[in-house]
């Protein structure tokens, strides 16, 4: 596979579009929602199909050894698309107390989705504070269990945890699971409940299941758990990655380098990316 016209998932920088982080290039634009749906409803292969919304990026941070890795995975679940973001944050325990204070300093660029900020949103779940939360749980080592939490604004369930990796590093793991509607030719409250900040929430009150969990409608019908999702993402996190056009990892990766500090995981043949057509 050639990416002859740039990484795999280059931004078009799209007010409409929905970034699942501040950071990350990866973006998903309505028409491709749409693409994916057809294809589901009409059974006549355009070459969108969930599988093709995958992808994998790492991001190595200017702080010696810390790397960002982020994952997507999609399905469409009872005619809906939805899709699961995590995230993992490698911080060296040298630097805890630094990584703390860049959360609160620069929270804009941790928020979970476009409602983290909203005044009167309990300040127990936004990300910054859960995310702190659980590192001073993990450095007192206390045991926590991670419970799962649903913006009361916009479809998506979300959870934060973090896991000690030794003497020299820890990480923060994130994950959401985001509904991002049925596809149809206007888009719905589902995916406009992304977009807007300050979207009626009478309007999304109106839809009965969205009381219903969305990361149970996703993990149900998922081909990888949750379970083995983390645990190889946690592999891929130590993978080999160098400043040259393609890495072989001896664990089997295959990682583009883009020129600066970021590297994509190359898809198999048999799953190739939409972005290199989008593009």
């Amino acid at each position: 596979m050639s990416y002859s016209r740039g990484p795999p998932c280059i931004s078009g920088g799209s007010s409409t579009a929905y970034r699942h982080e501040f950071d990350s290039f990866y973006e998903i634009n309505y028409p491709q929602i749409q693409l994916a749906m057809n294809q589901h409803r009409c059974g006549i292969d355009i070459e969108f199909p969930p599988e093709a919304f995958q992808h994998l990026e790492a991001r190595h941070g200017e702080a010696p050894r810390k790397v960002i890795l982020s994952s997507v995975n999609a399905q469409i679940v009872s005619n809906e698309f939805l899709v699961r973001f995590q995230t993992w944050t490698l911080v060296p325990w040298n630097r805890s107390d630094t990584y703390i204070e860049e959360l609160a300093k620069d929270c804009y660029l941790y928020s979970i989705c476009a409602h983290d900020r909203i005044p009167g949103l309990r300040d127990e779940i936004t990300l910054t504070n859960l995310i702190i939360s659980r590192v001073r749980q993990l450095e007192a080592g206390e045991n926590c269990q991670t419970r799962t939490f649903q913006c009361p604004y916009c479809y998506m369930d979300y959870m934060v945890d973090a896991k000690d990796l030794g003497e020299r590093e820890f990480a923060v793991i994130t994950t959401k699971w985001v509904n991002l509607g049925a596809g149809e030719e206007s888009p719905d409250a589902k995916w406009r409940s992304h977009e807007d900040q300050y979207i009626d929430r009478r309007e999304l009150d109106q839809t009965a299941d969205h009381r219903r969990g969305i990361r149970a409608d996703f993990e149900n019908q998922a081909e990888l758990s949750l379970e083995d999702l983390t645990a190889d993402n946690e592999r891929k996190l130590f993978s080999t990655r160098k400043r040259q056009g393609v890495t072989r990892a001896p664990d089997g990766c295959v990682w583009r380098w883009s020129g600066t500090t970021r590297w994509y995981l190359d898809p198999t043949k048999s799953n190739p990316s939409i972005w290199e057509r989008w593009l």
